[in-house]
This record gives C-alpha cells, sequence and structure tokens, in this order.
C-alpha cells in the first residue's frame, strides 16, 4: 500500500470539498490533514510498552502520519 498518495488524496478529496470542510474549527491545512509521521524509534518503544509487534502495514501508515485532524 502506498500511504503517503493514498491518505495525501484523501486530503485533497476533504480539503476540496465544501461539505466536508464545514467539519473544522479552525481554518484547515491547504493540502495535508495529517499528522507528523512516526519515528522507527517510537514505533519500537511502544511494540515494547505493548509487548506487541505492529502489523507492517500499519508501522507503514504510522510512518507517513500519526493519525489525520478533525
Amino acid at each position: 500500500m502506498n500511504w503517503k498518495a493514498f491518505l495525501t488524496d484523501v486530503s485533497k478529496t476533504v480539503i476540496n470539498s465544501d461539505d466536508l470542510l464545514k467539519e473544522f474549527k479552525e481554518e484547515p491545512p491547504l493540502d495535508w490533514l495529517g499528522y507528523a509521521p512516526v519515528s522507527e524509534q517510537d514505533i519500537q518503544k511502544h511494540e515494547a510498552r505493548l509487548q506487541t509487534t505492529l502489523p507492517p502495514s500499519y508501522k507503514a501508515f504510522l510512518k507517513e502520519t500519526n493519525g489525520f485532524d478533525n
């Protein structure tokens, strides 16, 4: 999965939708709704805390964004 391309497309779709933009409490960003990515070190720290290994696809998602606004 190419998370960066997919999430960029989602961001642009939301930003260009008047109905969806009404959901923002503040001014929307210009082109990206995602939060900053998570580092590999942070992922490993949380895997150790949770005593599990996160799925590769979820790790790839986190390395692109740690979630989306709203």
